[in-house]
């Protein structure tokens, strides 16, 4: 198991985390910006109104704490930027819900949750299959639309830390070292342990956060 492997007999005991924590760490993943769900039997509607909600809820639990917040938003932020990820997105994406305009609205609903937040520390971000500027995975193994949306959003607030990668990003946040991945590219299916020892540090307790699934 993963809690075996951090403690093996070659790794250093992992620091214990502060009890009384005062940093919270919101992970969030598949927004889906653009995406319009209507009239189907098992899948509850969805669109730029249920994201707002949904950003809403979060904001609200988080403020509860009255702790700092650490966000990870874990990739797939925009449902398509060409409109033809897979034969049928068409069908199920808003008017303006691809290329620049789902851009512009995505900026401005992260914006918008960003600003909701009452003590926010910094926020990560990492690039979904969604987030690709091309119709294939090969056009664009980076996430470019994730990538763009993070560039603006540097821009909007200055101020706040922040950082982004197309992959995986690893963290210490308040004792704990967090590994963002969205979980498309297949990088902790076949040993998370691995995963943990390359991309995490072996003198603390490693916390994978993904999506995707």
């Amino acid at each position: 198991s993963l809690r075996k492997a951090l403690v093996s007999s070659n790794a250093p005991s992992p620091k214990k985390a502060s009890k009384r924590s005062n940093t919270v760490v919101l992970a969030l993943a598949d927004m889906h910006i653009g995406a319009e769900v209507q009239k189907m039997l098992k899948t509850p509607e969805f669109n730029y109104e249920r994201v707002r909600e949904l950003f809403s809820q979060a904001a609200a639990e988080v403020n509860e704490t009255g702790k700092a917040v650490h966000l990870a938003l874990c990739g797939d932020f925009i449902e398509t930027f060409t409109g033809i990820n897979h034969p049928r997105t068409w069908h199920e994406i808003a008017k303006d819900g691809y290329g620049a305009s789902v851009i512009r609205i995505a900026h401005d609903l992260i914006a918008e949750f960003i600003e909701s937040i009452d003590n926010l520390a910094a926020y990560y971000m990492v690039a979904g299959n969604h987030d690709r500027t091309g119709v294939r995975k090969d056009d664009d193994p980076r996430g470019q639309a994730g990538e763009l949306i993070h560039w603006v959003l540097n821009k909007t607030f200055p101020k706040i830390e922040t950082d982004f990668h197309p992959i995986l990003i690893s963290k210490e946040i308040d004792g704990i070292n967090y590994i963002l991945e969205h979980g498309h590219l297949g990088v902790d299916k076949k040993n998370v342990g691995h995963l943990a020892f390359k991309h995490g540090k072996q003198d603390m307790f490693n916390l994978i956060l993904s999506g995707h699934w």
